[in-house]
Formats: C-alpha cells, structure tokens, sequence
C-alpha cells in the first residue's frame, strides 16, 4: 500500500497497469487534488484492469479534495465515456482528462448529449475529437500523447 497522506498529485504512466496497482493505491488521499492513472488495454502490456476495478474512483471513495481526474490511454473508452457521465466522482472534479484515449463518434456523441453533466468543468480533455462535433465549450482537445504510429 502506498502512504502518502499529504501528496496533492499522483500520475501513474504506464502502458500495463495492473489491478494490484488500483489496489495499492486504495488508501486515503486527504490532500490528493490530481489524479491520473494511464489505464492501457486489458490484455496488452501486462494490464488487467477493467471498468469495474475503477469503481472507487468513479464513485470517489477517499478522495476528498480530488478536482482533476485523469483516465487515459485507453484504447476502447465507449464503455468508460458512458459510466463518466453519471459518475458521483464528476460533480467535485474541475478538470476531467482522457488524454491518449481514442474517442469514437459515438463516444463524443455520447458526450455531446450529456455535456450539462459535465458543464461545471473548467476543461474536458478528450484526447481526439472530431472538430465538426460541438461536444461542449469546456472542452480542449488533448493530443499531447500521440501515439508514433499514427
């Protein structure tokens, strides 16, 4: 378990995080304003974390003071866009991040339509966005973790 009861931000980059990663890090944050955890796939790069395992930070369990919350580097996010969206985690957050996560046309649709749940937020960073979409006018697109290939 990791301990650090007054550290205000916490990035975890990594193309293979695991479950026993989310689990040690299940602790309390009283003073952990930033949070960003680079998810990878399941199945690639030795990372097994799936939606469900992300449960306690969506639902903000000890995460008291968290404003920016950070799930990125997913490769299929339409399962974590529609979750996002009603997450209790999301009424305390100012920015929400979905760097190097590729966002589908129906995973910003999906945004589009719910975007007054998300329209307390300074700044949503998708990560790709189609510009013809007026997803919102939080919104700032994201392309800071590009991958090579493309």
């Amino acid at each position: 378990m990791i301990e650090l009861p007054a550290l205000r931000s916490l990035e975890l980059v990594t193309r293979g995080l695991t479950r026993d990663n989310l689990a040690s890090l299940r602790v309390r944050w009283p003073t952990l304003e930033r949070l960003v955890l680079w998810l990878g796939d399941a199945g690639n790069d030795d990372c097994d974390v799936e939606l469900d395992d992300l449960d306690w930070s969506l639902a903000g369990e000890r995460l008291p003071a968290l404003r920016h919350l950070g799930l990125c580097g997913r490769g299929d996010a339409r399962l974590l866009v529609e979750r996002l969206v009603d997450a209790p985690i999301v009424k305390q957050l100012e920015v929400l991040d979905l760097a190097g996560t590729y966002l589908h046309p129906k995973e910003l649709e999906h945004l589009r339509v719910h975007h007054d749940k998300l329209a307390h937020l300074r700044a949503l960073h998708p990560s790709r966005f189609a510009p013809e979409k007026n997803v919102g006018p939080n919104v700032v697109p994201d392309d800071r973790f590009s991958p090579v290939y493309e």
